[in-house]
């Protein structure tokens, strides 16, 4: 209850669910006193070797050392197991981006036209999938043919809810949109309002890409049906809906595109945090810059 009246809903949620699924069963039937370093380093360690992901577990560590620095501070506990304790070293996962090749074949293949659409946008956007999912169409500048980033879909045993924040201040942001994405943007719109008008109690919460009574759509049925389309295409089999940011950004690096200009588009809280995430972009850029050089080579006098 300490936690809940000094978070938002979608952290709390967040944590609720990294100890429900995580924590309480491998440590939830033991005592305070029984918690020693060793139990925990080896906890931790087994969702290293599981494969959980470099954010799990550093958001384990973290909720655990808090759950058990409240237990110190309230006299529970006499001392902080959690002491000695590092937080485990975690292999960061292998970003997986399909090739601009790959991208059209995808595209090309997707038969559902308002599917196409999102993944059109979310691809040539580098919007988050809570982004794009939370979009509105007022969030849509057709003048300057813009789009802005004001809200974010959550999710939490199987409900979905948006929030007016974004995941940082940075990710508080308007984009520029080419004109074929733009588009495809006002068919959606056109598209949107003729079903809000065709269906009966019609839930209008404003929405780019809704479902066909005006709700939000469940994040997990639009990666599931990405994975369709990776599978029949035989792409990468670990390519994902947060790869088309990746793929996005990776695209535009490729294309010369200057580093700060993607912290911006992409919302990344720090120059660091874009730097450190498409580094492997950067010796291919690297040998493209050698052959653009020009051949200043003279013949010896």
């Amino acid at each position: 209850m300490d936690a809940k009246t000094r978070m938002s809903q979608a952290t709390y949620s967040s944590y609720e669910s990294i100890i429900r699924i995580h924590i309480k069963p491998a440590l939830g039937d033991m005592s305070l006193i029984d918690l020693q370093p060793n139990i925990i380093r080896k906890f931790l360690d087994k969702k290293v070797i599981d494969g959980k992901s470099k954010r799990t577990v550093e958001y384990i560590h973290v909720i655990l050392k808090a759950a058990l620095t409240l237990a110190v501070n309230d006299g529970l506990l006499y001392r902080h197991p959690m002491a000695g304790v590092k937080k485990p070293h975690v292999q960061k996962s292998k970003m997986v981006v399909l090739t601009l090749t790959q991208l059209r074949w995808l595209l090309a293949t997707i038969d559902d036209s308002e599917y196409f659409r999102l993944i059109y946008v979310a691809a040539n956007t580098g919007l988050r999938r809570e982004e794009i999912l939370a979009l509105r169409i007022q969030d849509i500048n057709t003048r300057k043919h813009t789009l802005s980033v004001e809200q974010t879909l959550h999710y939490n045993n199987q409900e979905t809810y948006i929030t007016p924040t974004t995941k940082n201040q940075s990710s508080h942001r308007t984009i520029s949109l080419n004109d074929i994405t733009f588009s495809y943007i006002k068919k959606q719109i056109v598209c949107v309002q003729k079903e809000k008008l065709a269906t009966l109690n019609y839930q209008d919460n404003d929405l780019l890409f809704p479902t066909q009574n005006g709700l939000p759509l469940f994040p997990a049925y639009v990666s599931r049906k990405l994975k369709k389309y990776v599978k029949l295409l035989k792409l990468p089999d670990d390519f994902t809906f947060h790869g088309l940011r990746h793929t996005h950004a990776t695209l535009l690096l490729e294309s010369g595109v200057n580093f700060k200009l993607i912290q911006t588009r992409l919302g990344h809280s720090s120059f660091k945090v874009t730097m450190d995430t498409y580094s492997h972009v950067t010796p291919d850029m690297e040998q493209s810059l050698i052959e653009k050089i020009l051949d200043l080579s003279v013949s010896v006098k």
